[in-house]
């Protein structure tokens, strides 16, 4: 067992410096009055627990004031106080350790220490059953019947019952008015859930709205898909009347006999070259001349003349040709007509090349028109069926008002969890709430055990008997 051997006290109220030793049993300081036998009290439980509070106790004149204890283990324990510091220091052996700024506890290193702690007896009374003050009774021989109950029921450890059964009561308080607002809940959640009863109703009137919606969605995909087909088959139209106007004046052109036109060809070619011919017979002509007038030598005339008969012949061949000319210079005339008429002939023929790609589109567009007729079908059905959605805006709205009472119905769902939820937990309480009153019972029947073995009432101190045991049950 550790007790305390010596206290120092250092300018502690009257006491400037003392020293005193005590026994491991009962200790008695006695002496003339006003002689600071208090103070000595004060000083142990200002050193043990941090009594009384302030700096008025530090002696007159003394800027500190130190107390110290060594205990029968060699623990020395010192209390310290000056104007500016506060501590506590702990010599275990060659260790020492400080404590500051503890406040108004104590440090539990030093409650370790010594050990020496008060006693609860209720909320507002604590005792020390190691220190008794100057004058002070013997113990609880002087104090009220209540003080006594109290304090032997501590003893005895009837203030742990005492202490279960009031946070018991305070627990099935608790549990019953956790217990009524859970079944004020309940109700309010029922009469939730029989005001919306007909949600349950409007599932299936969900479903066919969103069976609806869908079928709305594919007509408008299909009428986005006529208006492309309807743009295409315009565009169509636009290419066929262009084409048809070039097949108008490619008409035209059927009125020229091409046959006509190779002759009067051919025969502006050949015009050409019997042109350049007699002027080449011309020129030849003219040099005879001049040979002959430039001959003076009979012998060489006959040649000559034989030369110019053969001349003449080629003259009169010539005058035939000429008239030929004459006649080939009128067909060149025509054939200058005609070529005129004829001088887009290249652009005929890149008309006929586009004639050709005209032709293959006409072939294209023919099944196009086939594909067209098919769709002009499907966009009078598709307008046959939308007549039928004429009420689309009303539909909108009820869509709309579908989207609020889905919104609703998530609500209602969501609520139902949390009912369940709270049925649960609901369960949990009222389960808690059995295991709490059987061990009120149990605890009770230990209490009624204990009370008829030691016979005596916890509150005045009395002998009880069963009667009076049943009749302080009951108060509990």
């Amino acid at each position: 067992m550790i007790y305390i051997k010596s206290i120092e006290i250092e300018n502690f109220q009257s006491h400037e410096f003392t020293k005193i030793d005590f026994s491991s049993n009962l200790n008695v300081i006695v002496g003339p009055s006003d002689n600071g036998k208090s103070a000595i009290i004060r000083a142990l439980k200002w050193v043990l627990f941090n009594e009384p509070k302030g700096t008025e106790f530090i002696r007159f004149g003394a800027s500190y004031c130190r107390v110290s204890i060594v205990l029968s283990n060699g623990i020395k324990i010192i209390r310290e106080r000056t104007k500016s510091k506060n501590l506590y220091k702990l010599i275990e052996g060659e260790n020492e350790t400080i404590y500051e700024g503890f406040g108004n506890d104590i440090p539990l290193e030093i409650l370790e220490a010594h050990k020496i702690k008060k006693i609860q007896i209720d909320k507002d009374t604590n005792i020390c059953l190691n220190i008794s003050e100057q004058l002070e009774g013997p113990f609880l021989l002087s104090q009220p019947n209540s003080y006594k109950s109290k304090a032997i029921g501590r003893i005895v450890g009837l203030h742990i019952i005492d202490e279960a059964i009031k946070e018991i009561n305070r627990e099935i308080s608790s549990i019953q008015f956790e217990k009524r607002n859970l079944k004020d809940d309940l109700d309010k959640l029922d009469k939730q859930i029989k005001d919306l009863e007909y949600i349950y109703d409007l599932e299936d009137l969900i479903l066919k709205k969103e069976t609806l919606i869908k079928k709305i969605q594919d007509k408008l995909d299909l009428l986005d898909k006529l208006k492309y087909y309807k743009e295409l088959i315009n565009q169509i139209d636009r290419e066929i009347d262009y084409e048809e106007s070039l097949v108008s004046e490619l008409r035209k052109i059927e009125k020229i006999d091409l046959e006509l036109l190779e002759v009067k060809v051919y025969n502006y070619t050949n015009s050409t070259k019997l042109l350049k011919n007699m002027k080449l017979l011309a020129k030849e002509i003219k040099n005879q001349k001049d040979i002959l007038n430039n001959t003076s030598n009979l012998e060489h005339i006959e040649i000559k003349l034989k030369i110019l008969e053969n001349y003449l012949k080629k003259y009169i061949d010539i005058i035939d040709y000429y008239k030929k000319y004459k006649l080939i210079e009128n067909e060149i005339e025509n054939n200058r007509i005609i070529e005129i008429e004829t001088k887009n002939v290249q652009e005929i023929n890149n008309i006929l090349v586009r004639l050709e790609k005209v032709i293959s589109k006409y072939s294209a567009l023919s099944d196009k028109y086939q594909q067209l007729n098919l769709c002009i079908n499907s966009i009078n059905k598709g307008n046959e069926y939308m007549k039928k959605f004429r009420y689309q805006e009303e539909c909108q709205n009820k869509i709309v008002n579908i989207e609020k009472l889905y919104n609703v119905l998530i609500n209602i769902i969501t609520l139902k969890k949390d009912f369940d939820m709270i049925e649960k937990e609901f369960k949990a309480v009222e389960q808690n709430y059995k295991d709490c009153s059987q061990n009120i019972y149990n605890l009770t029947e230990e209490y009624k055990n204990i009370l008829k073995n030691i016979s005596v009432c916890p509150l005045c101190g009395s002998d009880i008997d069963e009667l009076k045991i049943d009749k302080i049950l009951e108060s509990i």
